[in-house]
């Protein structure tokens, strides 16, 4: 009996084998068969195409992005998807299990076949069907969909790109439009046989429920070709344009390739402005800095030419910044050493400038390793114009090596540097310097450098003011025809702004439209990341607007002693410094402190946050705010203190601001009434102490003339938890008897000046801006005139009102002018060159050409 049983089971198995062969050797397979795996990689030959198939009635919602999924409630009689070409099968396969996932659902939403009914759903027979719907018109949608899964989509939302509809659509229902609605799309892939044209954009078509199109229709709007436009049929692309616009919405995400930029895209970096409209952004406060911004954007960013000599190892410690290399075409080459080929590599690129090629080189700051490359850049192109705008240290970083002696001498190699002169101002210093070459018999090279000292790294000068001095101070020097080195830390952000400051200033001189954005482009053909951050271009602006207004204020003292006149009248100059005026901002919260506010004696006149001292000697009941701001005098040292007159609750105050700030000098400009709000701060009989508080002042002497009276103090800290080495302290007080010599007054008190190195000196007077913004300003500008040879009050009294706007109202701006004129009558006619009247500055006058002078300035104000 088992022995049958066996038999039965080998001969039902021997059956199966059978059936199993007969179905594999039957050429007609069905469609199903037609779309796996295996079938699709022994089909490599067969081409495809995609289709829009429409569903009359759509049951999902439409995919408006390439990048998303077909949903999975889309059901299967929406559409119809043919696999045939195994590219995208390779891609686009589910896994086996989610495909076995897949099928068994798809099979309890579709009633099943069996093998007989899907091999004779062949696709020859579709074919045939098709056929026969052509020529009758009777086919329009599948009764039946074809037991295939939905095509997966790729996910890939980097590489999206949208193309426009470049070809016109002749389908019937393109022209009544109107009066059709949109249908759900659906993309299929049909294998065809023959070779068709395919259109690469993606046709979306329209259809109504109440004129279908038959589905033959269809196909031929998709596999046949339509004509192109005229604009497009002599074209020679065979693929529709990319919308560089639809790659990203953020233009900081676009690259730009490694290569010349074409002149066809020179014009979108271009945006010429007019003088006048320049200057009407300051006169109309309509500052356009949102549209500078986006200015600003537009500039290319990544590296337009190559720079292969740069990325070589034995150079790439030259660089001080890995991303901040020169291009090949214009970088600094250098007569290499014998002993080391590859020393004619520097960091360093030419700029053009205006109307002159390669007039500024953009250098990095030298480092240990290319200090001597530094030098021989410098000696090679016998460059004797230096301008840095970078200090040597800052935010606890080096910036740059100093490359100069402080005295004396410094060897670099074959090289001696000599310094012979260095004169410092208050935002900047000179030096002239000397360079010898010991391996060569070439005549010495002077070297004369500007150095810019108020510029921080990154950032911008809240006041555009003392960048235009400067760079009115470096022009008025230069006269070489040599080029001009200008380097920061990096040689691109403050460089490359300076660089566009001197040469659009230059342009503005002799055309009436400059282009900030032509020129900064120009720059980065050049060199990567001139101006380098959005705010510097903002400044830049900023101050080209100033310096193109201010362009005419100045006149020179050779000049003004032959005419007679000013280049603007001095009300004018007054009307633009009011207009300049209302764009600074002003912080007083300290100064409005509950506890601060009955130290002020005039409640209009405040000291700001970002310019007064700050108390730093403990007392008690008392706070670290003083009625006092900080002011520049034109020299780096020293510096002034402008102050009231101390109140007599104050008078500890005032004492710890001398303290404190290390105050040598006390020049009281204007006789004080003596009342209840104003005491003595000092003894009155000499040998007698008085106390304030922790300190004692003593008065040693005192002497006076027709002018001035000096009094020497003695200042002593008696607090014992006060640590300090210098116990006692000798402070001069020069009070001004009378105001109407107050021209002598000035040129005794420069005088004095100049004798006195690293301290600060307090200008006071009652209310702490009337005398004493006058006496600032007066100084500041006879002694402007007196080193550069040039009238300029303008710039003096701008950087003086913003510190504190109660300095120099209109009467005291005119009077200015007449005191410099007559300074210049008594004291500067006999000498108009700089050398002859350092010699001649202090000449003797008598007290009644003293009085004629000043009583017309006194009378006034």
């Amino acid at each position: 009996m088992e022995e049958k049983n066996r038999d039965n089971e080998e001969r039902r198995d021997s059956e199966r084998l059978t059936v199993r062969q007969n179905r594999s050797s039957y050429n007609r397979r069905p469609l199903s068969n037609r779309t796996s795996d295996n079938y699709q990689i022994n089909k490599n030959n067969r081409r495809s195409v995609t289709v829009s198939v429409i569903d009359d009635e759509p049951r999902s919602r439409p995919i408006s992005r390439r990048s998303q999924l077909t949903p999975q409630s889309m059901k299967l009689s929406t559409s119809v998807q043919h696999i045939s070409n195994p590219s995208f099968v390779d891609q686009q396969q589910p896994p086996p299990q989610q495909q076995q996932n897949h099928h068994y659902q798809q099979q309890q939403q579709q009633q099943p076949l069996n093998d007989e009914e899907t091999s004779t759903y062949s696709f020859r027979h579709v074919t045939k069907k098709l056929q026969h719907a052509k020529s009758h018109g009777e086919l329009y949608q599948p009764q039946v969909p074809l037991p295939l899964p939905p095509m997966m989509k790729i996910n890939n939302d980097e590489n999206e790109i949208k193309y426009r509809l470049k070809y016109s659509s002749e389908s019937p229902q393109t022209t009544s439009s109107s009066s059709t609605r949109a249908r759900s799309v659906t993309t299929t892939v049909v294998p065809i046989i023959t070779r068709p044209i395919i259109n690469s954009s993606d046709e979306i078509f329209h259809s109504s429920s109440s004129n279908k199109i038959p589905l033959w229709k269809r196909f031929k709007q998709i596999i046949a070709p339509t004509k192109k436009p005229k604009e497009y049929r002599n074209s020679s692309l065979k693929i529709p344009n990319l919308q560089l616009n639809d790659l990203s919405t953020n233009d900081r995400n676009r690259t730009v390739p490694d290569s010349p930029i074409s002149n066809s895209n020179h014009h979108l970096l271009s945006n010429p402005i007019k003088l006048n409209e320049l200057r009407s952004w300051l006169i109309s406060k309509s500052f356009p800095e949102q549209r500078i911004r986006d200015e600003y954007e537009r500039l290319p960013t990544e590296s337009l030419h190559p720079k292969t000599l740069a990325f070589r190892p034995e150079n790439k410690s030259k660089n001080r910044f890995n991303a901040i290399e020169p291009y090949d075409h214009s970088r600094v080459v250098l007569r290499p050493l014998t002993s080391d080929p590859s020393s004619d590599y520097i960091n360093a690129s030419y700029i053009d400038g205006y109307r002159a090629s390669k007039l500024y080189i953009a250098a990095q700051a030298p480092t240990e390793t290319t200090l001597h490359d530094f030098i021989r850049m410098i000696w090679q192109l016998r460059i004797q114009s230096i301008v840095i705008v970078t200090r040597l240290f800052e935010d606890g970083k080096h910036k740059c090596i100093q490359y100069w002696p402080d005295e004396g001498e410094k060897r670099v190699n074959d090289f001696r540097i000599r310094i012979d002169n260095e004169e410092k101002y208050a935002d900047y210093t000179i030096r002239k310097f000397m360079i010898i070459n010991q391996s060569e018999s070439a005549d010495p090279l002077i070297v004369k450098q500007y150095h810019f000292l108020s510029w921080p790294d990154h950032g911008c000068l809240s006041l555009s003011t003392p960048l235009l001095d400067f760079r009115q101070r470096f022009r008025a020097d230069y006269k070489s025809l040599s080029p001009i080195l200008v380097h920061c830390s990096a040689g691109v952000g403050r460089s490359g702004t300076f660089i566009a400051l001197d040469a659009l200033l230059e342009q503005a001189e002799h055309e009436d439209t400059i282009d900030i954005l032509d020129f900064t482009h120009r720059m980065r053909q050049n060199r990567v990341y001139m101006i380098q951050t959005i705010d510097q271009y903002v400044f830049l602006y900023r101050t080209l607007i100033e310096g193109i207004l201010t362009m005419d204020i100045s006149i020179s003292l050779d000049e003004y002693m032959t005419t007679k006149k000013f280049h603007m009248d001095p009300r004018n100059q007054y009307k633009l410094l009011e207009q300049l005026q209302s764009n600074i901002e002003y912080s007083y919260r300290g100064a409005l402190e509950p506890a601060n506010i009955s130290k002020n004696r005039v409640e209009t006149i405040l000291a700001s946050d970002n310019s007064r001292p700050y108390l730093m000697t403990q007392v008690d009941k008392t706070t670290d705010y003083i009625n006092a701001v900080f002011v520049n005098s034109y020299r780096q040292t020293p510096n002034y203190i402008v102050t009231q007159y101390p109140l007599s609750h104050t008078c500890i105050d005032f004492w710890r601001l001398v303290y404190d700030h290390n105050v040598s000098i006390i020049m009281l400009l204007e006789s004080i009434p003596r009342d209840s709000k104003t005491i003595y701060y000092w003894s009155t009989n000499p040998g007698q102490a008085i106390l304030f508080g922790p300190f004692e002042i003593m008065l040693t002497s005192q002497k006076e003339d027709d002018q001035l009276i000096e009094r020497v103090f003695e200042l002593k800290c008696v607090n014992k938890s006060v640590f300090t080495n210098d116990r006692i302290r000798t402070i001069r007080q020069f009070q001004v008897k009378d105001n109407s010599h107050l021209l002598f007054i000035v040129k005794r008190f420069l005088k004095e000046m100049r004798t006195y190195n690293e301290q600060n000196v307090i200008l006071q007077c009652l209310n702490g801006a009337t005398w004493s913004g006058y006496f600032a300003a007066l100084c500041n500008s006879i002694d402007k005139m007196q080193t550069e040879q040039i009238i300029d009050p303008f710039k003096v009294v701008r950087l003086l009102r913003a510190i504190r706007p109660q300095f120099i109202d209109q009467e005291q701006y005119e009077n200015l002018f007449l005191s410099m004129r007559d300074y210049v009558q008594q004291y500067l006619t006999t000498t108009s060159s700089p050398h002859t009247t350092k010699t001649s500055f202090f000449p003797n006058t008598s007290d009644q050409d003293q009085m004629s002078t000043t009583n017309r300035v006194i009378q006034r104000l």
